[in-house]
């Protein structure tokens, strides 16, 4: 059983009467170490994912908060150029609903 848990990449052997058992456990071992294979893949997959989902964001939201900050920091600004920014700003934030 020892030899079936480790991360060997030995095939267990037992006496040529227990063969066939042998057999069964090397197989149960393949399966397990592509089982874990599998799992440490999908973890990986699903972190990328998340970084480029965040990067997919944080892009677009940055547009939208530098247009927000240009409208914030001139108050004075003319209404048509205001209308402006607050049309773009929407249209990005709509987007990244």
């Amino acid at each position: 059983m020892d030899h079936l848990v480790e991360e060997s990449e030995e095939d267990i052997s037992l006496s040529p009467e227990m063969d066939f058992m042998a057999n069964r456990l090397n197989t149960i071992k393949n399966n397990l170490e592509k089982q874990k294979k599998a799992a440490l893949d999908a973890e990986q997959r699903k972190n990328d994912l998340v970084v480029y989902l965040a990067h997919d964001i944080k892009t677009p939201l940055t547009s939208v908060l530098g247009y927000l900050s240009l409208l914030d920091e001139a108050p004075d600004m003319p209404s048509e150029q205001k209308a402006k920014y607050v049309g773009i700003t929407l249209e990005k934030a709509y987007r990244l609903e």
